[in-house]
Formats: C-alpha cells, sequence, structure tokens
C-alpha cells in the first residue's frame, strides 16, 4: 500500500510539472510575446522606455501600445534591419536589449503570477500584493506555480494582459520570496 500512495505522488508531481511546461510554453511562445496596437501594461512601460533612452520615442511612458509606440517600434525596427512590422515580437524585444534577466516582468513565472493575481479579483495593489504573497507562500513547498494556477487559476494563461498593479505586485512578491 506504501508503494501505490508514493507511486501516485510521483505520478502527480509529474503532471503539475508537465502541467508547467505547457503553461510556460504557451505564455512564452512566440506569439504570446507579441505586442501591438491596443496591448497596455508593464512590458508595454518597458519597451516605451527602452524606445526613449534610444531617442525613437519621445511619448508619455503610460504602458498604452498607441500610434506614435507602433510608429516608433517601426523606426526601431528599421534601424535594427528587422521586419517593420510595429510589433513588438521576439526579435525586436531582444535587438532592444530587453530580456527576462534584465526586465523580470519579461519571465513567465512573473506573468503567470500577474495573471493569477488578477484572475484572484483582488481590487488595489495593497490587496494585490497579499495575494501575490499568499500565493507563492502555498507554492514555495514541493508545488510549484504552475500546477497551483492549473488548479485555482484554469484561466490564467487564456485571460487578458496583467495590469500594471498585477505586474507591479507580482514583482514585488517574488522578490520577497
Amino acid at each position: 500500500m506504501n508503494n501505490q500512495k508514493k507511486l501516485w505522488q510521483i505520478v502527480t508531481l509529474l503532471a503539475a510539472d508537465l502541467a508547467l511546461l505547457v503553461l510556460i510554453s504557451l505564455l512564452t511562445s512566440p506569439a504570446a510575446d507579441a505586442m501591438h496596437m491596443g496591448h497596455s501594461g508593464e512590458r508595454v512601460a518597458v519597451i516605451q522606455r527602452q524606445l526613449h533612452k534610444s531617442n525613437f520615442y519621445t511619448g508619455e511612458i503610460s504602458g498604452k501600445y498607441g500610434l506614435e509606440m507602433r510608429s516608433a517600434v517601426r523606426n526601431f525596427q528599421k534601424s535594427a534591419s528587422l521586419d517593420a512590422n510595429g510589433e513588438t515580437d521576439y526579435a525586436t524585444v531582444t535587438a532592444m536589449g530587453i530580456s527576462s534577466r534584465t526586465h523580470l516582468c519579461f519571465t513567465a513565472e512573473a506573468e503567470l503570477l500577474a495573471r493569477c493575481v488578477q484572475g484572484s479579483g483582488s481590487a488595489g495593489y495593497a490587496s494585490m500584493l497579499k495575494t501575490a504573497e499568499e500565493i507563492l507562500s502555498k507554492t514555495k513547498a514541493a508545488r510549484t506555480l504552475g500546477s497551483y494556477a492549473c488548479e485555482y487559476y484554469p484561466d490564467a494563461v487564456s485571460s487578458p494582459e496583467p495590469s500594471p498593479d498585477a505586474y507591479a505586485a507580482a514583482l514585488q512578491a517574488m522578490r520577497k520570496y
């Protein structure tokens, strides 16, 4: 009986790890990374800051992907000999020097946590930070964030881009844990 229980635990852990791999692949696929007109959030603000530093973007750092930003992205893409379509795909973001190492909001785990925080219905930054910290404390043991998200926030992957507050709460909680 004890061997069956151990086998069941191993199968459960493998299933959770597989679920995490699927979530990460969905969140990090080139289609998921591409941003264009209408997107908003912390990742857009990071791109705006990078474009501003390079003198391609002079508008407000609003986190909103509008006409002026699309034009700035196109101009940057032309200067970097990329397909100038105005969308910030993986190649464009990489050419800007943005990566998950330089900006935590580009990590799949940060995005997944932000989506869970947003899906929790928490209102206001303080409440979102508390939710992010609770999620991380619950996943600190043997459980992975991916398996937790699958169980408690099954719509996290297909939900809209997390709000800047959801990202900020997720990132602050991740720095703490």
